[in-house]
């Protein structure tokens, strides 16, 4: 067989050529086998951790191994009500705004890449937020009829707008999660949305398969014993380092100060119904039979246990004196570690002392400080939480490009932003039009220039006294002429210093008052 340039090679050549080809193919499957092999070996490793991840808490309950939810919602008392009170009963006062983005000048819907949308939501103020939309050739438009704003202010039959984000938010502070159980309608869309775990006994359990993919989940509640499909469950959750289908929350990091405030509390309400003195000593020198050390227990029981027995007078007889112990340093330590243990549940929850009215001497400085601390550090990241969650998994089935927004109080420092306006204006930094762009204004015709006093002027542009002082006139729109033409039409002219201009705006020259404007046009009325 000849090659391509015509020569006809040799059998030893054709046999090399063979035993080369040979080796090769030999070499080409064990590269392929390794292959498979080493993918195997890594899907086996792959499947192994997630049956330990399983084992572990995957397919396992969302409740605590050591604290049960029924537990949990038994510590909702105390300081741990109070903290998620506090939270819980301010995000429904939050308005939840629907949204969607459009081309500007257009009616085109814009869908935002994630990129912008997580900058949109690290802003600090709806200001900003709008000020980076409008650089980005956009507008927002909020929708104000709409499904899901009908669903969010009717969620189910039980519930109203205010209860039914209390109770997702006592879940996720308690539990540290929430489930939404979405039944459909008949138009395929959710019809209701209820908060799960309904009751303290209820378990809702994920079931994940070996791809840790959720293909469902198992709610249980007494004789309830349902699967609930993975597209009518909405599953919200603070994160948990030790399982993606569980949540961490702060009561569960801080069960050990819950546990001691617990303690503490039962120690002073069993101090006070059992014994209103403590340490009370009874001794005699006398040697009692156990009769009468039982019948005096008694009657000091029946005398003087319970508070509202307090106070009573003790009469001893027969050689029997009583003395009170003396304060141990552990019972002068219950109220520092009582502090401690409050301060520590108040800190897991993201809040402190001056919030939840704790503090006596709040100025207005101080209660602005706090209000801020409690905006940016407790509210902010836990609405942009659950913003994500409903954008992500629950708008979509609706229509593509929607955005939701939780309208959180505007924490700008109004006073210092006025000044700070004030500076840039005078000093020429920025003009009028600009100013009101950044407060979504609309722009006036006699904004687009500096305001200041009219014998200023850049510095080496030679002007050094007023324009009229030059001999020059002024029009009420802002043009100047040098006025050499004495025979020129003179209607529509007039005195910067004591005119308007077309807009109805005071001419920037004019650094007079109203009053003293009106009052010098009365004197020279007078004088004609």
């Amino acid at each position: 067989m000849a090659d391509r340039f015509g020569f006809v090679p040799s059998e030893k050549v054709a046999a090399a050529v063979r035993e080369a080809d040979e080796k090769a193919g030999n070499v080409l499957r064990e590269v392929e086998a390794k292959a498979v092999q080493s993918t195997q070996e890594a899907a086996a490793k792959v499947m192994a951790l997630i049956a330990s991840a399983s084992s572990s808490g995957f397919g396992s309950s969302i409740t605590s191994p050591d604290r049960t939810y029924s537990q949990l919602v038994d510590a909702y008392a105390s300081w741990v009500y109070t903290a998620i009170d506090k939270i819980a009963s301010t995000v429904p006062t939050l308005k939840l705004k629907l949204m969607v983005y459009r081309a500007s000048g257009s009616r085109a819907k814009v869908i935002l890449p994630h990129s912008l949308r997580a900058e949109l939501k690290g802003l600090r103020t709806e200001r900003a937020r709008d000020m980076l939309v409008r650089e980005k050739g956009l507008r927002k438009e909020e929708i104000l009829d709409h499904p899901w704003i009908d669903l969010n202010q009717r969620p189910n039959p039980v519930s109203t707008r205010f209860t039914f984000w209390y109770d997702t938010i006592a879940r996720l502070e308690l539990l540290g999660s929430c489930g939404w159980y979405l039944p459909v309608n008949r138009l395929g869309l959710p019809g209701e949305v209820w908060t799960l775990p309904l009751t303290k006994s209820a378990s809702l359990t994920p079931i994940v398969d070996g791809f840790a993919r959720i293909q469902g989940w198992k709610y249980r509640d007494g004789q309830v014993n349902e699967t609930i499909p993975p597209e009518e469950l909405l599953f919200i959750r603070y994160p948990h380092p030790g399982s993606p289908f569980k949540g961490m929350s702060p009561l569960l990091a801080q069960t050990y100060p819950y546990d001691i405030d617990l303690y503490m509390m039962q120690r002073q309400k069993a101090l006070f119904e059992n014994q209103a003195i403590p340490g009370l000593n009874l001794h005699t020198d006398q040697q009692l039979q156990p009769d009468q050390a039982k019948e005096l227990m008694e009657f000091l029981d029946m005398q003087f246990t319970g508070v509202k027995k307090s106070g009573k007078n003790l009469v001893t007889h027969s050689g029997l004196k009583a003395s009170q112990l003396s304060v141990t340093n552990r019972d002068a330590m219950v109220g520092e570690v009582a502090r401690q243990s409050r301060e520590k549940i108040l800190t897991g929850y993201s809040l402190n002392e001056g919030i939840i009215g704790l503090v006596r001497d709040v100025n207005r400085a101080n209660m602005e400080g706090l209000t801020e601390m409690f905006v940016r550090g407790c509210l902010l990241p836990k609405t942009m939480l659950i913003e994500e969650y409903i954008e992500t998994f629950l708008l979509p089935r609706y229509d593509e490009g929607l955005s939701c927004d939780f309208e959180l109080p505007d924490l700008e420092d109004k006073e210092f932003e006025r000044q700070a306006m004030e500076t840039r204006l005078k000093g020429w930094v920025t003009v009028i039009n600009e100013e009101r762009e950044k407060l979504g204004l609309e722009p006036k015709p006699w904004g687009n220039r500096p305001w200041a006093a009219s014998g200023v002027a850049p510095l080496g542009e030679g002007m050094t006294t007023p324009a009229k002082a030059q001999g020059k006139r002024h029009r009420g729109n802002g043009e100047w002429d040098d006025g050499d033409d004495k025979e020129e039409d003179m209607t529509g002219w007039s005195d910067p210093l004591t005119s308007e201009d077309d807009s109805g705006a005071p001419s920037s020259s004019d650094s007079r008052s109203g009053n003293e404007r009106t009052q010098s046009a009365g004197e020279r009325t007078s004088e004609t």
